[in-house]
Protein backbone atom coordinates (compact mmCIF):
# COMPACT_ATOMS: atom_id res chain seq x y z
CA UNK A 1 0.00 0.00 0.00
CA UNK A 2 1.10 3.19 -0.59
CA UNK A 3 -0.12 7.02 0.66
CA UNK A 4 0.82 10.45 -0.48
CA UNK A 5 2.58 12.93 0.91
CA UNK A 6 3.01 16.48 0.59
CA UNK A 7 4.37 17.05 -2.39
CA UNK A 8 3.07 14.46 -4.79
CA UNK A 9 5.40 11.55 -3.60
CA UNK A 10 3.96 8.47 -2.60
CA UNK A 11 5.70 6.56 0.07
CA UNK A 12 5.30 2.99 1.44
CA UNK A 13 3.38 1.92 4.35
CA UNK A 14 5.39 -1.18 4.56
CA UNK A 15 4.16 -5.04 4.10
CA UNK A 16 0.66 -5.77 4.58
CA UNK A 17 0.16 -7.71 8.14
CA UNK A 18 -2.96 -9.99 6.74
CA UNK A 19 -0.06 -10.97 3.69
CA UNK A 20 2.23 -11.48 6.44
CA UNK A 21 0.44 -13.71 7.89
CA UNK A 22 -0.57 -15.85 5.77
CA UNK A 23 2.88 -16.09 4.24
CA UNK A 24 4.30 -17.30 8.14
CA UNK A 25 0.93 -20.12 7.93
CA UNK A 26 1.81 -21.37 4.40
CA UNK A 27 5.82 -21.25 6.15
CA UNK A 28 4.95 -23.24 9.10
CA UNK A 29 2.43 -25.51 7.47
CA UNK A 30 5.48 -26.73 4.86
CA UNK A 31 7.84 -27.21 8.03
CA UNK A 32 4.95 -29.36 9.61
CA UNK A 33 4.46 -31.11 6.18
CA UNK A 34 8.39 -31.82 6.13
CA UNK A 35 8.63 -32.81 9.59
CA UNK A 36 6.13 -35.63 9.65
CA UNK A 37 7.41 -36.85 6.51
CA UNK A 38 10.56 -37.26 8.15
CA UNK A 39 8.75 -38.83 11.08
CA UNK A 40 7.47 -41.55 9.18
CA UNK A 41 10.81 -42.40 6.71
CA UNK A 42 12.99 -41.95 9.78
CA UNK A 43 13.85 -45.67 9.39
CA UNK A 44 15.13 -45.44 6.23
CA UNK A 45 16.53 -42.02 6.54
CA UNK A 46 18.86 -44.14 9.16
CA UNK A 47 19.43 -46.75 6.70
CA UNK A 48 20.63 -44.42 4.30
CA UNK A 49 22.75 -42.56 6.72
CA UNK A 50 24.12 -45.69 8.15
CA UNK A 51 25.00 -46.89 4.61
CA UNK A 52 27.14 -43.80 3.62
CA UNK A 53 29.07 -44.34 6.85
CA UNK A 54 29.77 -47.63 5.48
CA UNK A 55 30.26 -47.13 2.27
CA UNK A 56 33.70 -46.64 0.24
CA UNK A 57 34.32 -44.22 -2.21
CA UNK A 58 36.36 -45.92 -4.22
CA UNK A 59 33.68 -48.39 -5.30
CA UNK A 60 32.51 -48.41 -9.01
CA UNK A 61 28.51 -48.48 -8.58
CA UNK A 62 26.49 -45.77 -7.45
CA UNK A 63 26.67 -45.89 -3.50
CA UNK A 64 23.53 -47.00 -1.72
CA UNK A 65 21.43 -46.09 -4.46
CA UNK A 66 18.81 -48.43 -2.99
CA UNK A 67 18.78 -47.24 0.23
CA UNK A 68 18.66 -43.87 -1.15
CA UNK A 69 15.92 -44.28 -3.80
CA UNK A 70 13.53 -45.80 -0.41
CA UNK A 71 14.18 -42.67 1.55
CA UNK A 72 12.71 -40.44 -1.31
CA UNK A 73 10.10 -42.44 -2.65
CA UNK A 74 9.24 -42.65 1.36
CA UNK A 75 9.59 -38.94 1.81
CA UNK A 76 8.03 -37.78 -0.86
CA UNK A 77 5.35 -39.90 -0.77
CA UNK A 78 4.54 -38.72 2.86
CA UNK A 79 4.84 -35.20 2.02
CA UNK A 80 2.29 -35.46 -0.85
CA UNK A 81 -0.62 -37.50 1.54
CA UNK A 82 0.25 -34.49 4.42
CA UNK A 83 -0.23 -31.41 2.21
CA UNK A 84 -3.39 -33.30 0.68
CA UNK A 85 -4.85 -34.22 4.33
CA UNK A 86 -3.46 -30.56 5.00
CA UNK A 87 -5.50 -28.88 2.33
CA UNK A 88 -8.80 -31.28 2.33
CA UNK A 89 -8.95 -30.61 6.35
CA UNK A 90 -8.59 -26.14 6.01
CA UNK A 91 -5.36 -26.29 7.62
CA UNK A 92 -2.96 -23.13 6.54
CA UNK A 93 -6.34 -21.17 5.44
CA UNK A 94 -6.96 -18.09 6.95
CA UNK A 95 -10.68 -17.92 6.29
Amino acid sequence: KEASVPGGEEVSKGPDPALAHESHQAKTLRYSVKKKAMAACGELHGDLLDCFQKASMFTFKPICQEENNAFWECYKRERVSWRWFSSSCGLGRSD
